[in-house]
């Protein structure tokens, strides 16, 4: 498929969800950094 050029709905579905969860964590860990290091 990735040869061909071809994305199935499946595939799109699956990178955009591995996309966010990946964004979304390392979001959250770089804030939760941040409100820490305000605190102090």
């Amino acid at each position: 498929r990735v040869v061909l050029a071809q994305h199935w709905i499946s595939d799109v579905i699956a990178g955009s969800l591995l996309g966010l969860a990946t964004t979304i964590l390392l979001y959250r860990k770089h804030f939760m950094t941040s409100l820490h290091g305000q605190e102090q």
